[in-house]
């Protein structure tokens, strides 16, 4: 394992808990119970934390190949950072859609298509719009918290209330809120923030504890009283003042350590495999959570065949997948750098 490998190893393992917790929260459970177990303080941040991660890779690789904001816009490097995403959704959703039209004996539309899977079928189908728009929200963040630190990530929090009072003020449809990334700037830009702040030492934490205990209350508040939000009714455990509960805890946990595991390493590098096929397993169309429900009786049998077959199945995908993904976004950057040097040189 080099040593770039070492450093990176936590934020895999980080990845790999995030997805077994993605695959545990979808599970069908009494409401009553997710509360007892105490969902909202770990299971449910499981995509909050994979927006840090997101965040702070993406300034990583910013700050490495030292584009400018409009070399992170050229059509080619858009491409380049969508592809990683969308190679492995087309076969997903090219297999929905097959058996959506034989389920229906009906014939989907191009634009049915677009709409009802590109974030629309299956648990947590909302991430793939929500993930390519944070692909190209993510070097304005960069820029803008790099150069303006602790402001810039104010600026993010307060586009994340605007959106959430927006969207209340217009009743903005459900399906369309769950897919705006919108919903998660605060917290993305946070990961591009602890990026920056990575080589510093942070002496005075109590900001940051004071932001997780905001979060800690909002929690507690509108989770387990009566209480209702004004403006963020809706999925309120990841909604910009619920997140600030993992606050100080990323400030921590993003510091570069030794902590490694084989397995949860390996989980993190297909998380999104994995995703994308625990999306699959819970999709009503298919029956099959209905059928386990009826083979299996108790709850904790039924979530390791879930997590064994979800995560076998991943993995699986990953292997085949990625390296078919890296040779494509290579060729593209190879075919692209050459010809930019040829047009140089012949100007």
């Amino acid at each position: 394992m080099t040593n770039t490998r070492s450093r990176l190893a936590y934020l895999d393992v980080y990845k790999g808990l995030c997805i077994l917790f993605v695959i545990i929260t979808h599970y069908d459970w009494p409401y009553k119970l997710t509360l007892y177990l105490l969902f909202p303080f770990w299971i449910d941040m499981a995509v909050p934390v994979f927006m840090v991660i997101t965040g702070y890779l993406s300034a990583m690789s910013f700050q490495k190949k030292e584009q400018t904001l409009t070399d992170s816009y050229r059509p080619v490097n858009i491409l380049c950072r969508w592809l990683r995403f969308i190679i492995p959704v087309v076969p997903i959703l090219v297999f929905q859609a097959a058996v959506y039209c034989i389920a229906n004996r009906q014939t989907l539309t191009f634009s049915g298509m677009l709409f009802d899977f590109a974030g629309g079928q299956g648990a947590g189908s909302f991430f793939i719009p929500v993930i390519l728009q944070a692909a190209l929200a993510t070097p304005l963040l960069w820029h803008l918290i790099r150069k303006y630190r602790e402001k810039g990530l104010a600026v993010c929090f307060a586009v994340n209330v605007l959106y959430e009072i927006f969207k209340k003020l217009v009743s903005l449809n459900y399906a369309v809120y769950r897919m705006c990334f919108l919903r998660y700037t605060f917290i993305l830009a946070y990961g591009v923030y602890l990026f920056v702040i990575k080589d510093e030492k942070q002496e005075n934490r109590i900001g940051y504890d004071l932001a997780g205990l905001a979060g800690f209350v909002y929690l507690v508040i509108f989770k387990y009283t009566p209480a209702a939000p004004l403006f963020t009714d809706q999925w309120i455990t990841t909604s910009v003042f619920a997140v600030l509960f993992i606050v100080p805890v990323m400030l921590r946990l993003m510091k570069p350590n030794h902590i490694s595991n084989r397995l949860l390493e390996t989980l993190g590098r297909a998380s999104f495999n994995i995703y994308l096929i625990q999306m699959v397993w819970y999709w009503d169309c298919n029956g099959l959570a209905e059928m386990l429900n009826k083979a299996v009786p108790t709850i904790a049998l039924r979530l390791v065949v879930i997590i064994t077959v979800c995560c076998t199945l991943g993995v699986l995908f990953y292997r085949i997948e990625n390296p078919i993904t890296q040779r494509i976004i290579k060729k593209i950057r190879t075919r692209t750098t050459t010809g930019k040097v040829l047009s140089e040189r012949y100007r």
